[in-house]
C-alpha cells in the first residue's frame, strides 16, 4: 500500500530500519529528521518495528556533533522518534566498544571501523 507522508512516498510496512545515520536538522534542514521519523510512523502498519544504528557520542553531546564527528548522543535520537509516535521497546549494547572515547570523527582512521554504535528499536503503537 502505497501513501504520502512527510514529502516522501512511502510503503505501508511491518518494519523499518535506519542504519548508520540518522537524520539529523543540519545546514538549514531543521526539521529532517521530524520529516522522516513522521514518514517512517506513517509507512509501517501498526505493532510494525523501526530499528535504529548509529555511532554513539558522549552524553548531551548536543546535535553539532552529527555534523563534526558524524555522532549522536542516544537521547537526542529517543527524544526524536519517540516525539514522532514511536514507543521505545528495546536497546542493545552489543555494538558498544569500550575502548571508543565516542569523541572522535568516526572517520579518523584510529577508530574507523571501530565505533561504539548504539541499537534501538522501536514499535509503533497498536
Amino acid at each position: 500500500q502505497m501513501k504520502a507522508g512527510g514529502g516522501l512516498m512511502v510503503v505501508a510496512m511491518n518494519a523499518a530500519a535506519q542504519p548508520i545515520g540518522f537524520p539529523v536538522p543540519l545546514d538549514g534542514f531543521t526539521d529532517a529528521s521530524a520529516k522522516v521519523n513522521a514518514a517512517v510512523f506513517a509507512a509501517l502498519k501498526p505493532g510494525g518495528l523501526y530499528v535504529i544504528v548509529d555511532h554513539a557520542a558522549t552524553s548531551g553531546a548536543g546535535l553539532g556533533v552529527a555534523d563534526t564527528l558524524h555522532r549522536i548522543d542516544i537521547a537526542d535520537v529517543r527524544r526524536e522518534v519517540e516525539a514522532a509516535g514511536f514507543v521505545l521497546e528495546a536497546e542493545s549494547g552489543i555494538l558498544l566498544d569500550p575502548a571508543d572515547p565516542l569523541t572522535t570523527n568516526v572517520f579518523d582512521p584510529a577508530i574507523r571501523g571501530r565505533t561504539s554504535q548504539f541499537v534501538l528499536k522501536f514499535r509503533k503503537p497498536a
